[in-house]
């Protein structure tokens, strides 16, 4: 899983490098990854490996997860 701002900044990554490298830069471009807001911010998660169900669970769990993390530090 990775999660990236809209320049493909790479924010976090739950996995092994090598698996994580190639989305980790291309995360916003990649059109697989999930398009989601928080506040004025525009983030990228995107699933690696695995069936698209289980990718597609991942990332809406991954979003809450996320939010309520960034919501602690980041007035959305």
């Amino acid at each position: 899983m990775v999660l990236a701002d809209a320049d493909g900044l790479p924010l976090a990554a739950w996995g092994g490098n090598d698996t994580c490298e190639e989305p980790r830069r291309r995360a916003p471009f990649r059109p697989d990854a999930h398009r989601f807001r928080f506040g004025s911010h525009e983030l990228y998660l995107c699933a690696v490996g695995g069936d698209t169900v289980a990718q597609r669970r991942s990332i809406e769990r991954s979003q809450d997860g996320v939010a309520r993390i960034l919501g602690r530090w980041i007035v959305p």
